[in-house]
């Protein structure tokens, strides 16, 4: 059960980071994007360059957390999967959820840090086409952070389920509590991809959703977990007293 343990942990812990990370850019804690006001997207690029170099340290342990964080979520649901007896099917429900989503995330992270590393450490090559490179550059980049979305829409819904399928499972080895916040958390995360994906609110209610999921529910359910799921003779889990 030690798997468990650690790896909910590390879920509720790299959520927790990457989300204050994210306030920290979103908020313009660290650094200020310059106004670049009715430029060109050419000048635009060229005029906030400056900025996306300083952001970047943010930017890449924002992302790099929460892509941990989905090894772990992959992890869990392995570890999940094999309190229960052999031959549960319940197995294959956790290990499809959880540990697939997980995996979805992790791969939808590393893109996006890829792709956008590329273009922090070479802007342009100097060789007469820079308009052309950068205009080609933000549409390319624009395509892996369409990539990742999709990647962690998917991860996000099969988390939910997988939180469902956990829930579910684990009912009598945990508080009533718990289960409530489980069933909230997966709600969530589904409702939270449908307003992304099908624009049903503004910015701000994508932003401050992302708030409550990643910073609150998630990391919650996953520490409680972690907190109070401990092993059992017969491969079961029960709640430690």
């Amino acid at each position: 059960m030690r798997p468990v343990r650690w790896l909910a942990w590390t879920v509720g812990v790299l959520f927790l980071i990457g989300t204050a990370l994210q306030l920290v850019d979103t908020l313009n804690l660290y650094v200020t994007p310059p106004d670049t006001g009715a430029a060109s997207m050419v000048q635009q690029r060229l005029a906030s360059q400056d900025y996306r170099v300083a952001i970047w340290p943010i930017f890449a342990l924002n992302n790099l957390s929460f892509g941990i964080a989905f090894v772990a979520i992959s992890g869990l649901g392995f570890a999940l999967a094999a309190v229960l007896a052999t031959g549960d099917t319940r197995r294959i429900t956790l290990v499809t959820t959880l540990g697939i989503g997980g995996v979805l995330g992790a791969v939808g992270q590393l893109i996006l840090l890829g792709a956008t590393q590329v273009t922090i450490d070479i802007a342009y090559c100097d060789c007469g086409f820079k308009e052309t490179e950068i205009v080609a550059q933000i549409w390319a980049q624009m395509l892996a952070n369409g990539a990742t979305d999709a990647l962690v829409a998917a991860a996000s819904v099969l988390a939910g389920i997988g939180i469902f399928a956990v829930a579910s499972t684990f009912r009598r080895d945990m508080p009533g509590a718990w289960e409530i916040w489980s069933w909230v958390t997966a709600t969530a995360l589904i409702v939270g991809v449908a307003v992304r994906l099908f624009s049903l609110g503004n910015e701000d209610l994508g932003s401050i959703l992302f708030v409550i999921i990643s910073g609150v529910l998630v990391p919650v359910w996953a520490i409680w977990l972690g907190w109070s799921l401990r092993p059992h003779d017969a491969g079961e889990a029960t709640l430690a007293t």
